[in-house]
């Protein structure tokens, strides 16, 4: 059997474990923009953080800013020599608004037929989780040929204003 298809098997095999999991991350009501939500937002960060830590990424750090924390994370296990790929993503979610507009609450993730609906559950928690999943699925049954490094971070939904900062001083 081929690398992708062990990944896959194992994915399979955890399927309902990792569909669990996102709609967890998903009741995380991470709303950049309103300030009641600051500890949601801290709780949705240390959700991917534990997520990363979980799956075998090597250094896992919380950097503050004046409103949301960056995640970084990193598994270089590959090598200096080995390339490097970067997954840049976001947590933060918009504002429901208008409520009266969901068949279902936000943050109560409902399966109806063959989608999931959940407000973050597109844009981009999806992304994120998928990502990390499928990360995880090569991890758990392989050696991984490059570098990886997540750059996950809890104000896009607001223009990302710590973002540009942050990279001038990590940018190594």
């Amino acid at each position: 059997m081929s690398a992708t298809e062990t990944a896959i098997e194992y994915f399979l095999e955890n399927y309902e474990e990792k569909l669990s999991q996102y709609i967890e991350f998903l009741k995380i009501p991470s709303i950049s923009t309103d300030p009641a939500c600051k500890e949601d937002m801290e709780a949705a960060q240390n959700f991917l953080a534990e997520r990363l830590r979980s799956i075998g990424m090597t250094l896992v750090q919380s950097f503050p800013t004046n409103i949301h924390p960056i995640l970084y994370a990193e598994n270089t296990d590959a090598g200096a020599d080995a390339p490097t790929l970067l997954i840049y993503g976001h947590y933060d979610v918009q504002p429901p608004d208008p409520l009266n507009e969901w068949c279902s609450a936000p943050f109560d993730p409902q399966i109806r037929g063959d989608y999931l609906y959940a407000r973050g559950a597109s844009d981009m928690k999806g992304q994120v989780m998928a990502t990390i999943v499928a990360l995880e699925s090569v991890l758990k049954t392989s050696k991984l040929p490059i570098n990886v490094k997540f750059l996950l971070e809890g104000e896009e939904e607001i223009g990302s204003p710590s973002l540009d900062d942050f990279i001038a001083k990590q940018k190594d």
